[in-house]
């Protein structure tokens, strides 16, 4: 178990190979490892979760998985991630875009009324990101919630095919 003391008390406890992570506003269940068993393991603690404590406000449940991109692997799109286009526009300001920038994108899926899903494209330094987002905003709404509740293996699979469409390996000549 991990504890931090200070002005926001940060807790971290490893349970069954999964951390629970509670905070101010947050609770966090993320397994140690890929495996199929934790991710069943830890729909099952959410959902525990939920039932034994129903009187807790859910403001939203999200689902979040991050790659790094590696080696000579790229997007299949060039981002501008300085966005050039707005050059002019940031010279007008004073302003000049960082190295380290975001590009997000809002998606809705097929068959989730509920969901929305955000990828982000981010650099940093020399390094590429694809984070995905899948955000129930439930605002203690039981329907919203219990359609929410149960996803980690299911979008951690779609998450896998959004990698597959998004990332490409470039061949180097």
């Amino acid at each position: 178990m991990d504890l931090a003391i200070g002005s926001s008390t940060n807790v971290r406890a490893l349970l069954s190979e999964l951390f629970f992570m509670p905070t101010n506003d947050t609770f966090l269940i993320n397994p140690s490892k890929e495996n199929n068993s934790l991710f069943s393991l830890a729909d099952k603690a959410a959902t525990k979760l939920y039932s034994t404590l129903p009187h807790t406000p859910i403001i939203a449940i999200g689902y979040n998985f991050s790659y790094e991109l590696e080696g000579n692997e790229t997007f299949n799109f060039k981002p501008d991630f300085n966005l050039s286009r707005l050059e002019r526009t940031y010279n007008d300001i004073k302003g000049k875009a960082l190295s380290n920038s975001t590009i997000k994108h809002s998606l809705s899926l097929d068959n989730y009324q509920h969901l929305n899903l955000n990828l982000s494209f981010h650099s940093l330094e020399e390094k590429l990101f694809l984070l995905m987002n899948y955000h129930y905003q439930a605002d203690n709404n039981k329907t919203v919630i219990n359609e929410a509740l149960g996803k980690f293996h299911e979008f951690y699979e779609h998450s896998k095919l959004i990698s597959s469409k998004l990332i490409t390996t470039e061949v180097k000549h």
